[in-house]
């Protein structure tokens, strides 16, 4: 989670919460986001709040999901393939 600058984990936490708190459940997110980080803040948040299943997640997963973490065959987990489609989001959310 990024907001003109570096978010830490307790900024992120206390934004998601007022969020809910207000009645908030749809979260416009992507694996490109921080290299990740917004997304698995994101899925962390929701494991300790017990609340998956109350949320509505948007997430886009066309970008390289390991582009901190370049491979020799990119191919492998980019773009609008059905394996990028399965395997990007459930690495993050």
């Amino acid at each position: 989670m990024k907001f003109q600058g570096k978010t830490s984990v307790d900024e992120s936490t206390a934004i998601l919460d007022a969020f809910y708190k207000a009645g908030g459940n749809f979260i416009d997110t992507a694996n490109a986001y921080q290299n990740g980080q917004s997304e698995e803040r994101l899925g962390q948040w929701m494991a300790d709040n017990k609340n998956r299943d109350e949320m509505v997640i948007a997430t886009k997963y066309t970008s390289p999901y390991m582009g901190a973490f370049p491979s020799k065959i990119p191919v492998n987990y980019m773009g609008n393939g059905s394996k990028s489609m399965k395997l990007s989001p459930s690495k993050r959310v």
